[in-house]
């Protein structure tokens, strides 16, 4: 009974319900001014606890730990250690270090040898001296490829991939500063793709967000475009009248645009993972709003088959029925959703708990549209529908009539049918491979993703992990120390999963090696 009675308020004082509705969406809609974009990789992977802390510390001391983009250079099947394509690389190096996209540029071309003179040894530009007779120039060749400082973090092991790593300005946790940062080397990139022969690529962590970034935007609009248009055919198809296809459509979208309101008022920002609204929760939403019209024009039609005049007050007979038996319906599917996206509260990372939290609060308010809007609309559309002849159905009640009959005649079949998906299901799902590989988010064709997986396989890898050493003042130069930092570097580089290590005391050992 007490949806029969919201329903007789609702009819009673529509102007009362109508400003009631207007001025709440108005307050919870106007915090959407202060929604911010947030696709940052912290944003997404934040957590709780002592590895949070330890992160936090790290950066304050040494900065930001993931700013470096790398230029794959591909010198395809042939080596890069000639004259000519070193100096194509060496221009390419000059000119990304002229932009005012990156702090910090290293290359190939950038590493010094080493001559005496005067006694003591002195850099000398590895262009300087590259031979030319081929005698000489293999045996060059593979000293270079012989220097742990160039191989493989600068340079394969063939001599066919060389990489430029690049140090990027700004905060590269901003998606929107990335992208502008990607863009500008990318320029740069192009008027050197193809030179000599080489493809140059952008690569790495920020050229992945920057491309994440641009997916997002894309396809954002591609899906809600979709998504829109989609439950616009199906509710015309269904209900055959202008007011059957926009009140459920209104119904469902100004929930999800009070989401985003009540975040703009609480300061969560609009993320990786929550940026899926656009298209969850008008999708959820719009069931209970088919439900509720669907039942006021059966409720509808049974008047006009009864003989009952086809005005206001059948309209407002058949909404307070509609409202009677579906609210109880909804209110259930309604709680079921809300508690699911609930349970998301009880995990570790901040972004899973908000998700739920904002995702329920949407679902609940859709409930409320359900509820309100949609028989205040209702109450003013045109109280008209084409009587049905009698003994005629939709093609989709014979469907559904079929569908009746085939599990009432046939239960056990039916129910071995199910088992039977459901095992086969299990089966295929058992052998469902887990990619949590960064990379994999773009498409394989992706010439990020293939720059990736070269730097991954053949050159130094494209993320590092870092270990933040604590001692007293001095410790770090002990020889002592330094021998055990050499025996860590061993073994470290003993694992498969590690391409290069460096440390203090390899550049100490390297440097002594020169002296």
């Amino acid at each position: 009974m007490i949806f029969r009675r919201l329903a007789e308020w609702i009819l009673g004082h529509r102007l009362i319900t109508a400003v009631a509705l207007l001025l709440g969406s108005l307050a919870l809609f106007s915090g959407v001014h202060k929604v911010v974009v947030d696709f940052s990789a912290t944003a997404f992977f934040a957590g709780e606890g002592e590895d949070r802390r330890n992160l936090a510390r790290f950066r304050d001391f040494w900065g930001t730990d993931d700013n470096l983009a790398v230029v794959l250079v591909d010198g395809g099947d042939k080596t890069l250690l000639t004259a000519d394509r070193l100096a194509t690389i060496k221009d390419l190096t000059q000119a990304i270090r002229e932009t005012d996209a990156v702090v910090q540029v290293n290359s190939i071309t950038d590493i010094p040898k080493f001559r005496v003179q005067f006694g003591n040894p002195m850099p000398w530009g590895l262009l300087v001296d590259v031979p030319k007779d081929p005698s000489v120039i293999e045996s060059w060749q593979e000293e270079l490829l012989s220097n742990p400082f160039l191989v493989p973090g600068l340079l394969s092991e063939d001599g066919s991939l060389a990489s430029i790593v690049l140090q990027l300005s700004g905060d590269v946790d901003d998606v929107v500063m990335v992208r502008g940062r990607t863009a500008t080397i990318r320029g740069v990139l192009s008027e050197f793709d193809g030179q000599e022969g080489l493809r140059v690529v952008l690569s790495g962590v920020p050229a992945v967000r920057s491309d994440i970034g641009d997916m997002i935007l894309q396809e954002q609009v591609l899906f809600v475009s979709i998504a829109g248009f989609l439950m616009s055919a199906l509710m015309f198809l269904l209900f055959r009248r202008f007011y059957g296809v926009v009140i459920p459509l209104v119904s469902a979208l100004t929930p999800c645009l009070l989401v985003f309101g009540i975040m703009g008022w609480m300061g969560e920002p609009i993320g990786l993972l929550n940026q899926a609204y656009f298209t969850l929760i008008p999708v959820i939403a719009i069931a209970d709003a088919i439900h509720l019209v669907s039942r006021y024009r059966e409720e509808f039609q049974r008047g006009l088959q009864s003989g009952a005049a086809p005005d206001a007050s059948l309209r407002e007979g058949a909404i307070k029925e509609a409202l009677t038996h579906i609210g109880a319906a909804c209110l259930l599917t309604t709680m079921t959703t809300v508690v699911g996206f609930c349970s998301l509260m009880t995990a570790e990372m901040p972004i899973l708990r908000t998700f739920g939290l904002y995702a329920a609060v949407g679902i609940a308010l859709a409930y409320v549209s359900v509820l309100c809007f949609i028989p205040l609309a209702l109450s003013v559309t045109e109280p008209r529908l084409g009587q049905r002849k009698s003994g005629h159905s939709s093609g989709m009640d014979a469907a559904l009539r079929f569908c009746g009959r085939l599990t009432t005649r046939h239960p056990w079949a039916c129910l071995g049918g199910t088992s039977l998906l459901v095992v086969l299901s299990i089966w295929q799902g058992s052998s469902v491979v887990v990619n949590n590989h960064l990379t994999g988010v773009l498409p394989h064709d992706s010439p990020t993703h293939q720059a990736n997986v070269l730097v991954d396989e053949k050159m130094g890898g494209v993320i590092g992990v870092r270990f933040d050493l604590f001692g007293d003042e001095g410790v770090m130069i002990r020889p002592e120390v330094l021998e055990d930092l050499l025996q860590l570097e061993s073994e470290l580089e003993a694992n498969d999963t590690v391409r290069e290590v460096h440390s203090p005391a390899s550049l100490i050992a390297y440097g002594a090696t020169v002296l």
